[in-house]
């Protein structure tokens, strides 16, 4: 018990010691700042998968309708709508007839008419003048312009998004082992010459006492219970053989002691040896 009490003041004092608090103190704060940040990596990863799978859904339901029941998917090039290319021949024909009646009622001296007047061509009326800034990006990734276009800035952005996610995860699970085995290590180094946590060993002794007290008072009980078991047998045969043991004093007190004796039955009757007849 004393050892035992000596090695858990041991043990107390080198818990408590300064050197051993900060280590503790720096182990638990590295790791606990890794795990949060493998958490929040792991939770915007997330959402971003999230994100990304409903706005591929989202997508997937555009629809430009350019007839009944006609329409072309979104994010489709390159479509030609039918009767685009009519007006082209109605146009053509309309310039030259214009033209030659124009030609025909100046040789005749006639008034101009409606072929006079100017033919509107996409070239001079300046109509198509302005040019279209088409997508810009902003400050946050467009995931819909990403998504659709993968050579596009958003797609850079959305990309450079997912790889800090990705690397902030890795560091963070990095930071967590490097806490917890920097405070394996460091506990290694700085208490290779501490005392020693000795629990176990002084147990397994204690053990071993117990054990060895143990089968010396069983040994103890079973020697007593012989004898008791002799002297009577002695008083017995004394009794049987003897015709006058009671006026001998020694025959009489010995027959007396031996009668009396009672068989020590367990451990807690080992009190009991010092006053008993047969056995002190």
């Amino acid at each position: 018990i004393a050892e035992l009490e000596e090695n858990a003041r041991a043990m107390k004092e080198k818990e408590q010691s300064t050197t051993n608090k900060l280590l503790g103190a720096t182990a638990i704060a590295t790791a606990g700042q890794g795990l949060s940040d493998t958490m929040a990596a792991s939770s915007e990863a997330a959402a971003d998968k999230e994100a990304e799978e409903a706005m591929r859904a989202y997508l997937a339901t555009f629809r430009c309708s350019y007839a009944p029941g006609k329409n072309v998917s979104g994010g489709e090039v390159q479509v030609e709508l039918p009767g685009g290319n009519d007006l082209i021949d109605l146009y053509s024909q309309y310039v030259n007839l214009a033209n030659s009646l124009k030609v025909r009622k100046q040789a005749l001296d006639m008034r101009p008419g409606i072929e006079s007047e100017t033919i509107l061509d996409s070239a001079q009326t300046g109509l198509y003048d302005d040019i279209a800034l088409g997508k810009t990006s902003g400050a946050y990734a467009s995931l819909a312009r990403a998504l659709q276009d993968p050579n596009s800035e958003d797609a850079k952005m959305w990309a450079q998004q997912k790889e800090e996610t990705a690397s902030k995860k890795k560091s963070g699970l990095a930071m967590a082992g490097v806490g917890v085995i920097g405070g394996v290590a460091g506990n290694l180094l700085l208490n290779k010459n501490a005392p020693k946590e000795r629990s176990d060993e002084i147990n397994a002794k204690r053990e071993n006492i117990t054990k060895t007290l143990d089968e010396t008072i069983q040994n103890i009980i079973k020697t007593c219970n012989n004898e008791i078991a002799t002297a009577q047998a002695t008083a017995t045969e004394i009794k049987s053989t003897i015709t006058d043991w009671q006026s001998n004093p020694e025959y009489a007190d010995f027959v007396s002691m031996a009668e009396s004796a009672e068989q020590l039955t367990s451990e807690q009757d080992i009190i009991k040896l010092r006053e008993h007849p047969v056995c002190n």
